[in-house]
């Protein structure tokens, strides 16, 4: 065979000296020729990553978000995230633009534990820049890290993704355009920065892909979907009113196009951002659980991506396909549908689902190498006899734990739970600590941290006598403790997906759970067996017994939401399980409890920063429209009463989508009687201590505050060493109890 290199370099002589007279004929010219200006040449950008900070740990199957500043003199073409020189996402400037400057938000999720190198590097033109570098550690997945309990030291400790079910769409590229409607033709009303997470009001598809009616400081804007990402609960979302089209601008005849380089995007690169679901689940009683998956699939790439295919290998073998219509740059989509797709259980030890994005490789990719991810589930054997395991006596629960549990409704199929080891020493009396008021808040100590859960803590519930003490979490299950012995006593696990609140019975002897897999399920807090699944049908945010425990209250996101009603509570017989009532409001329900057997008090979100929504009313079993509305406007996150004083607390910005967090207090008439200021901090949770005479408030900067109601003054502030969304006092108030995303829950007291 010829060589070819004689040739090329033959072919390379007679270009270079092509090139040399063409260079002297510019240089030199006429006198009266024109001026010939060259094109800039093209500079090696720069890249400066903001977050995430160097050394920081997170867990296996948790998003880290990427946040970099790239530059360059001659324009910034694309941003690209490496993961141990691995490519993982990218991202184009907004609107095709190639600025100088520009900042992005690109997300990462780990599926294996490890030291990772993140590196991002940015591009003009062809030409790439030196990538900068951060190195964070990634646990295994739901760990407390290497330590434990007992070990010397401080042991690096991951903080859970917090979930905000509020439908949002994520900016990834500062400079993305406010605009006056769905397209580049209307008018551009202000830019948004990276990182800026507006509310989706309503969506339009166009022939350049799909624009996001948004919601931001007060008004109403479009964006191009492309440059977001989407989060949060969307389901509802419902295409929007077009504006009319502005008219167009008179046709200006484009100057001569100088010579240069022509930018070529990417080719498309397909590759999955979410795979959420229960990391631990246990078999039933027939050997069979199963549960709910959601996935996302994600075009990292320049340029279209045509029809593709998705396959999901499950545990069982099963092989299911879901067909993607086409993905533009940077469009993220659920997949098969906000629903997401169910996965049978029947065999213990870890059981792996694995993903194949573009399994029959139609799509011409930039990086084949992402397309596979997987998620491996823990799964615990079933019962082994129906005789529910001896339980040991707790000291002062024989009246609230000696009742036999209720066998379960005809039709409904027992969930066990998960017996954990029980220490055999006899649980000793409390240790001597006083009530907490408001002249000794100021020396409330941590007493006790009680870990064993696998992500962020969402609902704490003491039993009557102040004995056990109930924690929900976003790992899915439901744990409950020995107070006294500060030492986990059951879990809980049965839900399918995560667990976003917890209440016992006044008489102890059940426990209410509410989760996003759309049930209220109660269990037997002796033995911890399951006894009725409550079909609210759609997410459940809160749940709640009424005083005597004949019923129980589930309340959260509607599943008809006729007629804009998107919150909805249902009332349940608590032993028969049978729906007694229902109420249907604006906004989703985020807090539910009863002020009597038939007297409710229901918090609501906001629709959205223009329409509002959000409330405070009492309702009344038997009718429909609320009784005494305390407040409305905007979004009521966290609701708390106190039976003793009838005391009601909720938590809201002053203004809807504006001002400062507080706590609103208000009698059960709906007289005002406090208003507690938290500045920007925005409130996760409340408590009132027995009788009314403090409130505790938690809050998005990690403090347990303590407020004295009757002066509206902050007696306390207790650092949780996280962010904490749950909070409750015991009986006899003596103890407090916090948890959040640390994933222990903390015991607070006087001693």
């Amino acid at each position: 065979m010829r060589s070819r290199t004689p040739l090329f370099r033959a072919a390379w002589v007679l270009v270079t000296l092509t090139l040399a007279a063409l260079a002297c004929t510019l240089q030199i010219g006429g006198e009266g020729g024109a001026d010939v200006t060259a094109s800039p040449p093209l500079q090696r950008p720069s890249v400066e990553i903001l977050q995430p900070a160097e050394g920081q740990t997170l867990a296996v199957g948790q998003t880290v978000s990427v946040r970099a500043r790239a530059t360059s003199p001659s324009g910034v073409t694309l941003v690209e995230l490496l993961v141990n020189n691995v490519r993982v996402n990218s991202q184009l400037p907004a609107e095709s633009l190639n600025p100088t400057v520009v900042e992005v938000v690109m997300d990462y999720t780990p599926d294996r534990p490890g030291t990772v190198v993140l590196a991002v590097q940015a591009y003009s033109g062809q030409i790439v820049g030196v990538p900068a570098q951060r190195t964070i550690t990634v646990l295994p997945a739901l760990s407390p890290g290497p330590g434990g309990a007992g070990t010397a030291g401080p042991a690096p400790q991951a903080t859970a993704t917090i979930f905000n079910p509020v439908c949002r769409a994520r900016v990834n590229v500062g400079g993305l355009r406010m605009r006056s409607g769905p397209g580049t033709e209307y008018d551009i009303k202000g830019n948004f920065n990276a990182g800026d997470e507006p509310l989706i009001t309503g969506y339009a598809d166009r022939s350049d892909g799909r624009w996001w009616q948004v919601s931001w400081l007060g008004s109403s804007y479009w964006t191009a979907a492309a440059y977001t990402t989407q989060l949060g609960n969307c389901g509802a979302i419902q295409p929007a009113v077009v504006p009319a089209s502005p008219t167009p601008p008179p046709s200006v005849t484009p100057p001569p196009t100088q010579p240069g380089t022509t930018i070529t995007p990417t080719p498309p690169d397909l590759f999955l951002t979410l795979l959420e679901g229960v990391s631990e689940i246990q078999l039933g009683a027939g050997g069979i659980a199963q549960a709910n998956f959601a996935m996302q699939v994600r075009n990292g790439g320049g340029q279209n991506a045509g029809p593709f295919r998705v396959a999901v290998l499950k545990p069982d073998g099963q092989m299911d396909y879901f067909n993607v219509p086409g993905l533009a740059p940077g469009q993220t989509v659920d997949v098969p549908a906000p629903g997401g797709f169910i996965v049978v259980f029947n065999t213990p030890g870890v059981a792996r689902i694995l993903v194949t994005v573009d399994d029959q490789n139609v799509v011409a990719e930039s990086n084949e190498a992402n397309n596979q991810a997987y998620r491996d589930v823990a799964v615990n054997p079933g019962p082994a006899t129906s005789t529910p395991p001896p339980t040991p006596e707790l000291p002062d629960t024989s009246g609230a734990l000696s009742a036999p549990p209720e066998a379960p409704a005809e039709g409904v199929s027992p969930l066990v739970a998960e017996p954990q080891t029980v220490p055999q020493a006899q649980a000793q009396p409390p240790a001597a600590l006083g009530p907490i008021s408001p002249a000794n808040a100021g020396q409330v100590t941590e007493i006790a941290a009680m870990p064993g859960h696998g992500g962020t803590i969402t609902g704490l519930d003491f039993n009557p006598t102040g004995a056990l003490l109930a924690s929900s979490s976003r790992d899915g299950t439901i744990r409950l403790w020995d107070v006294y012995l500060q030492s986990e006593r059951l879990t809980l696990a049965g839900h399918t997906d995560r667990v976003q609140d917890v209440a016992f019975s006044p008489l102890g002897d059940q426990v209410a759970s509410a989760s996003l897999d759309g049930t209220v399920r109660l269990w037997d807090a002796a033995s911890g067996a399951a006894l009725l699944t409550l079909a609210h049908g759609a997410p459940v945010e809160r749940t709640a017994f009424s005083p005597d425990g004949s019923r129980v209250a589930s309340a959260g996101e509607n599943p008809d939401a006729g007629g804009g009603l998107s919150g909805l509570t249902r009332v349940w017989d608590a032993r028969s399980g049978v729906e007694i009532d229902s109420f249907q409001t604006f906004g989703v329900v985020t807090g539910v409890s009863f002020l009597s057997d038939n007297t409710l008090v229901i918090a609501t979100a906001a629709k959205d920063c223009s329409l509002g929504g959000g409330e405070v009313a009492l309702f009344e079993i038997g009718s429909s429209e609320a009784s005494l509305t305390l407040a409305e406007g905007p979004t009521f996150d966290r609701l708390a009463f106190d039976p003793a004083s009838g005391l009601i607390a909720a938590s809201s910005q002053q203004d809807i989508c504006a001002g400062n967090a507080i706590a609103r207090v208000w009698t059960s008439g709906g007289v005002p009687m406090a208003m507690l200021d938290h500045g920007s901090n925005a409130v996760t949770g409340l408590a009132f201590n027995p009788g009314g005479a403090l409130l505790a408030s938690t809050a998005i900067d990690g403090a347990v505050r303590l407020w004295q109601l009757n002066t509206s003054a902050q007696v306390a502030a207790l650092s949780a060493g996280g962010t904490v969304e749950a909070v409750a006092f015991s009986p006899d108030g003596t103890r407090l109890a916090s948890g959040g995303a640390a994933d222990a829950v903390l015991l607070w007291g006087v001693g």
